[in-house]
């Protein structure tokens, strides 16, 4: 079947996802000819700085759209953006015969499918779903009643037939249940069991002694990833606590914080004479392993606990403590799982305390080798690429 995979993002898991496929498509040896990975117009520059030489980027057909195409795509709101993108897909469908698109992020798409409609199946990954909404107030139950509807109409468009939720049955079961088909499909973030990682040293490059242990707030850093809260969580820790960690926060930040937190470490450091290193670039791949193995504790007090985490399992997979919310997925993974620490609330004296808690946790009954077994990259790859 003819296949056209679609993802117009670079950053974060975006590259890493279509890594993982290209490769996965060249090892099992699928034809070529059936695959058509439309992608940003700085793709294969990106994944060879990020990622070093890659055979699959070389050996499958890769179209980069044009650099006019991807400003097009990137203006305006989001009805506007949803129904440019979704031009840009429907022309290269048509232009390579497409029986099938993968969208490797349908939230963009969830408007425009609902008013068009397609020659060819579509299925694709849905972030942030509405199902572990906190809703406590008339705002978020607007949101979740909007969420609910595009998610219903999305849904009921004959031509999805898949729509992937990363690591959440519940949510799929729920679903499947309330529209009476069965579409919503769970799919494992994937874990990548990396062979060629980068040999850096963080305590070198970042000046942090060998008596500190490592407070980890990695990927996008934003209000709503609790990076603030992270950093006002310093002044309630005690100060032999404090000598006694370094909190590093590696990964871009968001527009509207960056100077938010430059101003905040600054005042934390000289305040308190603590330990706090950053770099607002983005992370090379091949970095990631090795940072999180160096790393002691991975922060994540998540306020948006609906989505999964990429994070969770690159800690995971290195065997590290996690802080993070007592709800939603990210709570749920942590719990079933027993991966660290769990927050009452997010706010910065329980992250202090749970900071305290990880010097005595027992990480004997954290079950790491399960969670990174159910979550292999070749599963996520079979599940996704089955017809």
């Amino acid at each position: 079947m003819r296949t056209i995979i679609f993802d117009l993002e670079i950053y974060g898991h975006h590259s890493e996802y279509l890594i993982h496929l290209m490769s996965y498509i060249k090892e099992s040896k699928f034809d070529k000819s059936e695959y058509y990975f439309v992608v940003n117009s700085s793709f294969k520059e990106f994944v060879e700085a990020q990622y070093g030489k890659c055979d699959c980027v070389d050996f499958l057909n890769i179209i980069q759209i044009d650099n006019y195409e991807s400003e097009y795509a990137n203006t305006g709101g989001y009805v506007q953006k949803s129904i440019k993108t979704y031009k840009i897909l429907d022309k290269y469908a048509k232009k390579y015969g497409a029986e099938k698109v993968i969208l490797m992020s349908i939230n963009i798409f969830i408007f425009s499918l609902t008013i068009y409609r397609q020659s060819y199946q579509v299925e694709g990954i849905m972030f942030s779903q509405f199902t572990r909404m906190g809703v406590s107030g008339l705002k978020d139950k607007v949101k979740y009643s909007r969420k609910y509807i595009q998610t219903l109409l999305l849904a009921l468009n004959c031509s999805v037939k898949k729509i992937f939720i990363l690591n959440d049955d519940y949510s799929c079961k729920w679903l499947n249940k309330k529209i009476n088909k069965d579409v919503f499909i769970s799919l494992p973030d994937p874990i990548f069991k990396k062979n060629d990682e980068a040999k850096v040293n963080i305590r070198k490059i970042y000046n942090i002694g060998e008596d500190k242990r490592i407070l980890l707030h990695f990927g996008n850093l934003s209000k709503r990833k609790g990076s603030l809260d992270i950093l006002e969580s310093i002044s309630h820790i005690d100060n032999l606590l404090r000598k006694s960690v370094c909190f590093l926060f590696l990964g871009k930040p968001d527009e509207d914080i960056i100077s938010d937190l430059k101003r905040q470490i600054l005042y934390y450091k000289e305040k308190y004479d603590i330990n706090i290193a950053y770099n607002f670039d983005f992370i090379p791949y091949r970095e990631v392993k090795c940072i999180f193995d160096q790393s002691d504790v991975v922060l994540l007090p998540y306020k948006n606990p609906e989505a999964s985490s990429g994070v969770l399992g690159h800690a995971a997979y290195s065997k590290k403590i996690v802080i993070g919310t007592n709800i939603g997925l990210i709570g749920d993974l942590i719990r079933k799982y027993k991966l660290g620490i769990l927050l009452e609330r997010v706010d910065p004296k329980n992250i202090g305390e749970a900071i305290k808690e990880s010097f005595t946790f027992d990480k004997t009954e954290c079950k790491y080798d399960l969670y990174i077994e159910e979550r292999s990259v070749n599963v996520f790859c079979k599940t996704l690429l089955s017809t």
